[in-house]
């Protein structure tokens, strides 16, 4: 029986503070828990993913999102949020993931 642990990253950019916009909705666990991915507008790493964030109040809140339908979240405003890595457990292979989650 093997007993290794593995730990998978998410990461793909380092930590640090971005300016991001909201950029793409999509339903990972079923219509009741959409999942925005946020994007980073400026910079070196301009165009790519920061982190995948629930639809929440306080997600609509700091970008002025207007309307989150099934398909689609619109937005008017991009926000500089700062970004951590954190380790989660894993619970496929019982090891730990690695990403990046926004901070208020």
């Amino acid at each position: 029986m093997n007993h290794t642990t593995e730990r998978v990253s998410y990461v793909t950019v380092p930590e640090g503070t971005y300016t991001v916009r909201a950029a793409e909705l999509r339903h990972v666990h079923g219509p009741k828990t959409p999942g925005v991915r946020l994007e980073i507008t400026d910079g070196p790493y301009a165009g790519r993913t920061a982190a995948w964030a629930g639809a929440s109040e306080a997600l609509a809140r700091r970008f002025g999102v207007t309307e989150i339908t099934e398909h689609t979240v619109r937005a008017h405003a991009k926000a500089r949020v700062p970004f951590v890595i954190v380790e989660r457990p894993w619970p496929p292979t019982g090891g730990t993931h690695l990403r990046l989650e926004a901070r208020p």
